[in-house]
């Protein structure tokens, strides 16, 4: 018997060309689409991503961010000096009248509250005008390197500021107690009586100081120093130059050290919350205090 092969098969050309006859000449579609003559050609397959047939969508690359800039040592030399240079500033401000008018114990509470907004306004302006020439400032010292709320670090500066005035008052105490000596006491301290000065310097000490001196030591200083060395040693440095930038400290060691205390403890608050709001909050909230129970003490409503 002939085996005529498969029944559903029979008649293709391409399976039994013997006994059909010669193959149909090759379709140039067929063979770019797969399909067999006298088959319908497969549906074409839709391309992934919704794009129509022949588009084709080249990979996006974004280019890596810039680097965010960083204070570099340049600027953590330059910047506390710009506050001591602030401070001889309002030192020259108050030698004229001193010299020239006709009443200089009289005018003198004017002049020193002229001399120290000037004095301060020319520390806060030029450290903004270098940090923005300098392009050292990003936002990152103020919110952290994630954004969050500056509800939390806020409260936590509250409370390293409560925190830390108590180990300061304790740790001058046991000094002068050690040292048999007064416990030493900020020269703003004893221009309260007035009430121009005590305002004017109420406002600074409060309001401009924390912010500035905090951007500068806790941003700039230690930031810079932290990428040169260890951190605790870092903040070790920067606590000590804040310390000493302070022009009273340099006749009272213990006065030295307890600033110098002061300005590490807010360098640990940087650490821990990532952002200045602590450190500021704390510096701020610690002045406001520290001028309250002065004038308490002046006013003799405290021993």
């Amino acid at each position: 018997m002939h085996d005529s092969g498969p029944a559903d098969a029979g008649d293709d050309p391409y399976l039994y060309p013997a006994r059909v006859g010669p193959l149909p000449p090759p379709d140039p579609q067929g063979a770019l689409t797969g399909s067999v003559p006298g088959h319908a050609p497969p549906p074409p397959v839709p391309p992934a991503g919704g794009h129509q047939q022949g588009q084709f969508e080249a990979p996006r690359f974004e280019p890596d961010p810039a680097p965010k800039p960083r204070p570099s040592a340049a600027d953590a030399i330059v910047l506390p000096l710009w506050i001591l240079g602030g401070q001889l500033l309002a030192g020259v401000a108050i030698l004229p009248g001193m010299i020239f008018a006709s009443d200089p114990e009289g005018s003198m509470s004017v002049l020193i509250a002229i001399a120290a907004v000037l004095g301060w306004s020319a520390v806060a302006v030029g450290m903004a005008l270098w940090l923005r020439f300098r392009g050292a400032w990003h936002g990152e010292w103020l919110t952290g390197h994630r954004p969050r709320s500056a509800w939390l670090p806020a409260a936590i500066g509250v409370g390293g500021a409560v925190g830390g005035l108590i180990v300061v008052q304790v740790v001058v105490g046991l000094l002068s107690w050690v040292t048999g000596t007064e416990p030493p006491e900020q020269e703003i301290f004893e221009l309260l009586d007035d009430p121009l000065i005590a305002w004017v310097m109420g406002g600074l000490a409060v309001l401009v100081a924390p912010v500035v001196e905090e951007i500068i030591f806790r941003g700039v200083v230690l930031d810079a120093l932290a990428r040169a060395m260890n951190w605790w040693v870092a903040a070790v440095v920067q606590a000590a130059v804040f310390s000493a930038i302070h022009i009273e400290t340099l006749t009272s060691p213990i006065m030295f050290l307890a600033l110098g205390l002061l300005g590490f403890a807010f360098a640990w608050l940087r650490r821990v919350t990532g952002s200045l709001v602590a450190p500021i909050v704390a510096h701020l909230v610690f002045n406001a205090i520290s001028l309250g129970l002065a004038t308490l003490v002046g006013a003799g409503a405290l021993p």
